[in-house]
């Protein structure tokens, strides 16, 4: 690896892959979805790094007269190849090439790991549970053979098994890592829990009674509290999350809870949505710690769709969240003129000889408002306003760089203004999470050619398409005047004095 290569993340990886992906011909591999392709692509692709094996290690492995399984699993090897040559001839590498390739430094070179031991007299390695196979490899040679090393970590709480963490790591350890005489490791039950009440540890030693067959029982210090553990039932999402923000402002204005100090946590991002209107409707502020979720608040999306119809004209989508939102507050009703115009120009082009003549956008219908019936002179206006501040945008667009237009939109929205319109803590997370997005578009640059609008809303869109980048989070205030709201897996390692745990039902 050249010192200076580049590490890439997910956004880029997603792009190479799928740039990988239009370069073969396929057979077993279905092309109808190619985003579900490249998802395939990327998760073998970890598979593979997570074990230190290549696509042709894989290829090589195949059986004699394989499946289609095995046939698609070879194609998805071909993109992979493919992938990696990319890689090589970009001078760039990911995370997985790191580990396979430090592993293979330390295997061709055993002196290597006597240099890096003798730096240390002891080892620890925390959250054990999270390591895949790869790395446990590279720390066997690194730290193996008797040397002092201890790993913490509990295999009940594994969160990244969906990226390669092996919960074998942990319950192995004594054999991967035996004492100087060759004994298995010794093992440490660490029960004491230092943070919760007797109450909560009772409800997690049942559900550990009930997940493992001789559970290590927490303990609780003897000077902790009784606590609670409360059960609600109901019918639909909105009663349950209107009798969280109750519960929080009593727990808040008649106990004297501070806001900071009371969490809500989620299994799934999508479940966050109707608690955090309920609790904005009672007044309380919150702080969502959402992952990957940046290009979905309120601000971002509409500087995001700004952009992306500034890049095509034909993303009626984008067009439309730009005219449903904060400046020009048209409704359904009123878009309901220009989407019967498109249909009917959407007839009159089906009728001609060419089917390859374009479809019509909605700009198509804006730039022709007076061909367009059942208009309000309120809608016609804000149309028309819009179409003249469009105008303007594509010009500038021309010669101004990406972090340059993105300012220039929102000086042209008033965008500012809008934000410290907000309550204090929105406000503060509303400027926080344009920040976040002008510095990502500030900073940014492709793997190769010349910065575009193009390729930055494509490197987005692979971001999105992705679960685990954490390029597009959501802004955090980290403060205390407000509510927390994450997912249980965002949420490991903190501590609330009250927590709730809405939408715990089959299939959330």
């Amino acid at each position: 690896v050249e010192r200076g290569a580049e590490i890439i993340g997910a956004g880029f990886q997603r792009q190479l892959l799928d740039e990988s992906l239009s370069v073969h011909r396929y057979r077993y591999l279905d092309l109808t979805a190619p985003a579900a392709r490249v998802d395939e692509a990327a998760n073998l692709a970890r598979q593979l790094g997570d074990n230190l094996s290549t696509p042709s290690e894989l290829a090589l492995s195949a059986p004699t007269g394989a499946d289609d399984v095995w046939q698609k699993r070879l194609e998805l090897a071909a993109i992979l190849e493919t992938y990696a040559g990319e890689k090589r001839r970009l001078g760039v590498v990911d995370y997985a090439d790191l580990i396979r390739l430090a592993h293979e430094l330390v295997e061709e070179h055993p002196e290597l790991a006597q240099r890096v031991r003798s730096r240390y007299r002891l080892v620890v390695v925390d959250e054990y549970q999270d390591t895949d196979p790869g790395q446990r490899l590279l720390l066997q040679k690194l730290f193996g053979d008797g040397f002092p090393i201890t790993a913490v970590g509990d295999p009940d709480q594994t969160i990244y098994e969906w990226r390669g963490a092996s919960t074998s790591n942990f319950a192995e350890f004594p054999e991967h890592f035996p004492t100087g005489d060759g004994r298995p490791a010794a093992t440490l039950p660490l029960t004491l829990n230092r943070r919760s009440d007797r109450a909560i540890l009772d409800a997690a030693n049942e559900i550990r009674r009930r997940m493992h067959a001789d559970p290590d029982l927490l303990r609780p210090l003897d000077e902790a509290g009784a606590g609670t553990v409360r059960t609600a039932w109901f019918r639909t999402v909105g009663e349950e999350a209107a009798w969280i923000a109750d519960e929080i402002l009593m727990l808040h204005d008649e106990e004297g809870v501070p806001w900071g100090h009371i969490g809500v946590l989620f299994r799934k991002n999508r479940s966050i949505a109707p608690v955090r209107e309920a609790l904005q409707a009672a007044g309380i502020p919150v702080d969502v710690v959402s992952l990957g979720g940046l290009l979905s608040v309120p601000e971002v999306a509409e500087l995001h769709a700004w952009l992306r119809a500034i890049h095509d004209p034909e993303d009626s989508p984008a067009v439309a969240r730009i005219l449903l939102g904060g400046k020009y507050r048209l409704g359904l009703g009123d878009l309901a003129p220009l989407n019967r115009w498109v249909r009917a120009r959407e007839g009159e082009r089906r009728d001609v000889e060419d089917a390859a003549v374009p479809g019509y956008p909605l700009l198509e219908a804006i730039d022709h408002l007076d061909e367009v019936e059942g208009l309000s002179a309120e809608a016609r206006r804000r149309l028309a306003e819009f179409a003249s501040l469009y105008r303007e945008m594509l010009v500038t667009a021309q010669g101004v760089t990406l972090s340059e237009l993105c300012r220039r939109i929102l000086d042209a929205l008033d965008a500012w203004a809008e934000v410290e319109a907000l309550p204090a803590s929105a406000a503060l997370s509303a400027r926080l999470n344009l920040y976040r997005f002008l510095d990502r578009a500030e900073s940014w640059s492709p793997l190769e050619g010349r910065p575009s609008l193009g390729a930055f809303l494509g490197y987005l869109e692979a971001l999105q398409q992705d679960a685990a980048a954490e390029e597009l989070d959501v802004a955090s205030l980290a403060t205390e005047e407000a509510v927390t709201m994450m997912t249980v897996h965002r949420a490991k390692g903190l501590e609330w004095d009250a927590v709730f745990l809405p939408a715990v039902a089959k299939g959330t």
